[in-house]
């Protein structure tokens, strides 16, 4: 028993893992995508 629930905690640790990823890019190119508006406001 204790095996298992082990695998469906690694299973569950590793899909909220990649969400984690997915937001920081998301928010990463969201970022970057601002400051190159920005720039170009600028210019």
């Amino acid at each position: 028993l204790a095996h298992q629930a082990n695998i469906y905690g690694m299973f569950y640790l590793e899909k909220e893992a990649k969400n984690v990823l997915e937001t920081m890019s998301e928010i990463i190119n969201k970022l970057s995508d601002d400051w190159k508006n920005n720039k170009r406001k600028k210019l």
